[in-house]
C-alpha cells in the first residue's frame, strides 16, 4: 500500500480535530482529491 503524505512545518494534528489546509501546488492538490475519493 502506498501512503501520500502531507508535509507541514510547524504543526501538531489531533486526532477528529479540524486543521484549515491550503493546498495550492498540483501534486498535493491531486493527492488531497484522491483521498477524499478514498484511493
Amino acid at each position: 500500500m502506498i501512503v501520500p503524505l502531507f508535509p507541514l512545518a510547524n504543526a501538531v494534528l489531533f486526532p477528529k480535530t479540524p486543521m484549515p489546509l491550503y493546498v495550492y501546488e498540483d501534486k498535493y492538490c491531486t493527492m488531497v482529491r484522491e483521498a477524499i475519493a478514498g484511493d
